[in-house]
């Protein structure tokens, strides 16, 4: 018997590939609740992607339905009472995004300590002349405070290849 899969958003291969042997895939054509509910009938399980939302009336539609899986950190966007009230556990991958949270930080903590947006309009107005007049920004001999939510935010410090000089850490988890 093979298991049938509503996923609320495109999955990438490798969980297809994965799925394949034991289950139908079918992908929402749109994430709302609407087409959601018309494809969960027959459903065994189902995969939440982005901001869809599963609710009481989805779970109604649903009779088959054995686990709700969210693909990210959050199940704010699953009616998690309804859920329990049907015996349907919830399951979800936190730390999933921690890497791309912890690469884009440094990233934007690079392009503020380095003034990338003046330079970019410099650049493009001709202004080439003008790295002769301003000081930028150096990330290895500033000060740097880093506010870190949860585990996704405290992977950013803990991942640089540098030393921070002066460097404070400040971490706090979001309830």
């Amino acid at each position: 018997m093979k298991y049938k899969i509503i996923a609320t958003g495109p999955l990438d291969q490798i969980a297809l590939d994965l799925f394949a042997p034991h289950a139908e895939v079918v992908v929402a054509p749109d994430p709302s609740e609407a087409t959601v509910n018309a494809l969960v009938a027959d459903a065994d399980v189902m995969v939440v992607r982005g901001d869809s939302v599963v609710t009481t009336a989805t779970l109604d539609a649903a009779p088959k339905l054995k686990v709700i899986g969210r693909c990210g950190v959050g199940y704010n966007n699953i009616d998690i009472d309804a859920a329990t009230a049907k015996r349907i556990p919830v399951v979800f991958t936190p730390g999933a995004g921690a890497r791309a949270v912890a690469e884009g930080a440094i990233a934007f903590m690079l392009v503020l300590c380095k003034h990338v947006r003046y330079w970019d309009t410099q650049f493009k107005a001709g202004n080439w002349t003008s790295r002769f007049n301003t000081i930028t920004g150096d990330l290895l001999r500033a000060e740097v405070t880093w506010l870190a939510g949860g585990i996704d935010g405290l992977r950013g410090p803990t991942s640089l290849r540098f030393t921070l000089r002066n460097g404070h850490l400040y971490s706090y988890w979001f309830e």
